[in-house]
């Protein structure tokens, strides 16, 4: 039963224990609570990625998702960096009814989820749930799925983040906003933008609209192609926007591969050499980093 004095969705209630644990929302964090039931409802049930009974939360902040979470799973591990919020959340989610949620003080760029999986799930998979500050989502979505063997014990993430970044991850050849990032994230993994949170669903209310998006990883990435290779290729194809493909890449990969080779590859792979990073799909890209793998391995 849900205990009334501890409504995580009352700004009045969320207000009152920032003032009883001495928190305030931290800038340097992006802390902005979610105060709205029916998102966090809709957040928590589109987490459930794939049958699994464990799940891995990032920022907490009060436990309002966190204590919807721990209805839908056996066990969640919830991952805070603020360390003021620990005492907090260590009080109220008992209280909750949210006795099965571990709560782990640590950075999400630096923790070793596998090693949290093994500690707290038995080594089996787990969905990701994570509000993060808008400035490092890039670098987790790309830290979880550039690890093969993590992103093998992870069902899917459901990631809120800011609306621009969310339509710049699943933008598609040619859109607006395509990118490196757009092709790492089509390359590894099925993503879906579900759904927009306007400002007034947090507190203290932020100046953007975020956006809900759903990740599940490809049992195999769209080629079989090395990621190292593959990633390279992509970033220096949009290391400068203005430049062809041929020169792009000839610069980038200079003194390990003859300009007249990237051009090799590139005419092989049924790719105009005056080609833009921005007209390539991920499955393209894969297919020029293979060929290029298999150069460097004949050298």
């Amino acid at each position: 039963m849900e205990n009334r004095e501890l409504n995580l969705f009352d700004p009045k209630t969320v207000a009152r224990l920032q003032r009883e644990y001495g928190i305030r929302p931290l800038k340097s964090l992006g802390q902005n609570f979610l105060t709205d039931r029916n998102t966090a409802e809709r957040i928590a049930d589109a987490g459930l990625l794939r049958p699994a009974r464990f799940a891995v939360e990032i920022g907490p902040g009060l436990g309002a998702l966190t204590a919807l979470l721990s209805r839908r799973f056996e066990k969640v591990a919830a991952v805070e960096l603020d360390g003021g919020l620990i005492p907090l959340l260590r009080d109220i989610l008992p209280r909750l009814g949210a006795g099965n949620v571990e709560i782990v003080n640590a950075d999400a760029l630096k923790v070793d989820f596998s090693a949290l999986s093994d500690r707290f799930f038995g080594g089996e998979p787990f969905n990701i749930c994570a509000n993060l500050p808008y400035n490092i989502t890039t670098e987790f979505i790309m830290r979880v799925l550039g690890d093969a063997r993590l992103r093998s014990k992870i069902n899917g993430v459901c990631l809120m983040l800011q609306k621009e970044a969310a339509a710049r991850l699943t933008a598609l050849p040619g859109g607006e906003g395509y990118g490196a990032a757009s092709v790492f994230v089509s390359y590894h993994c099925l993503a879906e933008r579900l759904f927009d949170v306007p400002p007034s669903c947090f507190y203290p209310a932020p100046k953007v609209t975020s956006a809900v998006l759903r990740m599940v990883p490809r049992e195999e990435p769209a080629s079989g192609t090395g990621p190292h290779l593959f990633e390279r290729t992509v970033k220096y194809a949009f290391a400068h926007r203005r430049k062809t493909l041929l020169n792009s890449l000839a610069s980038g990969f200079s003194g390990e591969f003859a300009r007249e080779e990237i051009s090799r590859a590139l005419f092989e792979c049924g790719v105009s050499p005056e080609a833009r990073g921005e007209t390539l799909s991920a499955e393209k890209f894969a297919e020029i980093a293979g060929y290029l793998e298999k150069l460097k391995e004949n050298q």
